[in-house]
């Protein structure tokens, strides 16, 4: 396995982020203030597995939740440097 690739998997792995966690923390950085259900639709997920990783993010600092009922997503910081990061290790060509 190539080095680029090792060192991807690492920092997933590191931050014990599932795929699909990975899929919503993007689909929030892509398109931010949108409500869980928003978010499930557009990433054609289950929205209760939805609203549970997005606690997940929320509780972890790399997901912002503003307002009450309906919610709404932002990236913070720390989500985005973690996707910083990830495309900075990802592979090229």
């Amino acid at each position: 396995m190539k080095q680029e690739y090792k060192n991807l998997l690492r920092n997933i792995i590191h931050r014990k982020v599932s795929p699909s966690q990975l899929l919503i923390l993007m689909e929030i950085r892509d398109h931010p203030g949108r409500m869980s259900r928003e978010v499930a639709t557009r990433c054609h997920l289950d929205p209760s597995n939805v609203s549970h990783r997005l606690d997940y993010l929320v509780q972890a600092g790399d997901v912002i939740r503003t307002g009450t009922r309906p919610c709404v997503f932002y990236i913070s910081r720390q989500g985005r440097d973690f996707l910083e990061s990830l495309e900075d290790s990802k592979p090229t060509g």
